[in-house]
Order: structure tokens, then C-alpha cells, then sequence
């Protein structure tokens, strides 16, 4: 599932996002037989607990134009995957309130198939690497995050490979910069803690 962002006039970088909440809920219905969830145990008023959501991106490296697809570093979503769906399995057989986990992975603006850069911003890019692609990649990131709720607690991690670890670092630090995200993991109320 390839999607395209596009943070600015004539920029677009690939991404592909995998729902693993809604994969473990296809896995339950397959293999359970019943093409319905149990249900969700009832929560008190009082007691309500906000929806947990979790938005993972993986960073990849790209340092030639065929590269920077966002299936480079498919593995780390398919690891992702893996690693949480056994307790979303467990929640839903428990009829628990269960998280929204995604994993996005991104691809590069340079790549020569899905990417694309206006010359100007080839010379901007130049003139402060992770600066200009952490500038892009933080409006992409705010594009492709669903709308935050009141009853939802978001958190969203990064992860890099290779030259994606200092682009990760740099798409933080812009978007804590701007007031778009919080390291505060005591924040509440629909702020989104990075």
C-alpha cells in the first residue's frame, strides 16, 4: 500500500503504513471461526481510560536514487508486527480496550520512482542536510498521523537505520520545535508525546 506525501509544492516522498490492530483483529476473526470480536468489557464512567495510540515510523537509509522506497526496511514493520500482535491477540480474546498501533515506513523524496525534489530544494538540502529533509519530513509525519481526539492518548516513536537514525533525530527535534509534539509523557489531553 504505497501512499505519497506531499509536504510541500513539489516534494513528495512514498510511505506505506501497516494498521497492526486491525491485522490482529483479522488474524482473531480468521482463525477464531466467528466473524465477530467478543465484546469489549464495559468501562466505568468514572474510570473511563483514553484510547491508547501508537505511531511508529521507521527511517530508512537512501543514498542513491533507486533506494529510499518505504520497503527498504520493510523487516522492522514486519518485526514490529510480530512483537505486538501476540498481546492484541490476548486483549481481544479478554474483550479489553485494545490500542491503535500503526508502523509507517518511510521512503525518500529522492527516490526516482515515487520521490520527487524541485531544483531549489536540491540546493537547499545541500546547504543543511538534516536540517532540510527533518523540515520535510515533519510536515509529512504531521500529514500522514490521523487527527488526535480528547479521549485518545497518541504516542509516537521513531526509529532509524544507518543515516535514518540522525534523519529520525532531525524530524524530532523540528517537530518539538514547533510545538507539534512533546517529549512530556505525562502530557494528557490530546497532545501527541514523541
Amino acid at each position: 500500500n504505497i501512499h505519497i506525501a506531499r509536504p510541500e509544492t513539489g516534494i513528495a516522498l512514498p510511505y506505506t503504513t501497516v494498521n497492526i490492530t486491525d491485522f490482529a483483529r483479522e488474524l482473531y476473526k480468521q482463525y477464531s471461526g466467528n466473524q465477530e470480536l467478543p465484546p469489549q468489557k464495559p468501562q466505568d464512567e468514572n474510570k473511563k481510560t483514553p484510547t491508547k495510540r501508537k505511531e511508529i515510523f521507521v527511517f530508512g537509509s537512501f543514498p542513491s536514487t533507486q533506494n529510499g522506497h518505504p520497503f527498504t526496511f520493510v523487516e522492522v514493520a514486519m518485526q514490529e508486527t510480530m512483537r505486538r500482535v501476540g498481546s492484541l491477540l490476548k486483549k481481544i480474546e479478554n474483550g479489553e480496550q485494545l490500542p491503535e498501533i500503526r508502523v509507517t515506513t518511510l521512503g525518500g523524496p529522492l527516490n526516482s520512482r515515487w520521490g520527487e525534489v524541485t531544483p531549489a530544494y536540491v540546493e537547499e538540502v545541500k546547504e543543511d542536510p538534516m536540517k532540510r529533509l527533518g523540515e520535510t519530513y515533519a510536515k509529512s509525519i504531521k500529514q500522514i498521523i490521523p487527527e488526535s481526539t480528547d479521549n485518545e492518548e497518541m504516542s509516537v516513536m521513531f526509529k532509524g537505520i544507518s543515516m535514518g537514525g540522525r534523519l529520525a533525530i532531525a524530524t524530532a527535534e523540528e517537530l518539538v520545535s514547533t510545538d507539534v509534539m512533546t517529549q512530556d509523557k505525562n502530557v494528557r489531553n490530546g497532545e501527541n508525546a514523541l
